[in-house]
């Protein structure tokens, strides 16, 4: 690869935290078809087809999780698929209707925010429950038993990693 481009000119990936990267495969340009432009056709098989009657979401969860759909509970098969998105706001989206989709009863887990400044806690809790930091959890977070979940850093070590039921 001759170019001065960032990464060589290809498309990457970054996952969560960005001293983190992906692991990178030498060689790995793929053998994907490309147009005039050399813009990469996507095979038909890898398309949602999706109507204005349904929501594209709801869509999409449909076709990469089946399991939710026929109800065969076989929920753990869903532990090796993922839907990729650009942005956390569709990532906490997806989170939100897959959560529900999964049996149990939800809990809800609400971080503490507070202000240097207690007479201004009144004024700011609202919208410091908006700020979402790269590398800090949301402010509401849903979770159900058997529900699948991933640790990106564990802020005490010497506790493990197991959560526990009340």
């Amino acid at each position: 690869m001759n170019t001065k481009a960032i990464f060589g000119g290809k498309v990457i990936v970054l996952d969560g935290d960005f001293r983190q990267t992906l692991p990178i495969v030498r060689k790995g340009d793929g053998t994907e078809k490309t147009d005039q432009n050399d813009i990469i056709k996507l095979p038909s098989s890898i398309l949602v087809k999706h109507t204005t009657k349904s929501d594209p979401l709801e869509q999409l969860i449909k076709v990469v999780y089946p399991e939710f759909k026929d109800g065969s509970g076989n929920l753990a098969s869903s532990n090796n698929k993922a839907i990729l998105t650009t942005k956390n706001y569709f990532v906490d989206k997806i989170n939100d209707a897959l959560i529900i989709k999964f049996p149990g009863e939800v809990t809800e887990y609400l971080s503490y925010d507070e202000t240097f400044n207690p007479n201004y806690q009144g004024q700011y809790v609202d919208f410091l429950n908006t700020l979402t930091p790269n590398g800090l959890p949301m402010y509401r977070l849903l979770l159900k038993l058997d529900a699948p979940i991933i640790l990106l850093r564990n802020l005490d070590p010497t506790e493990g990693y197991v959560m526990e039921q009340d």
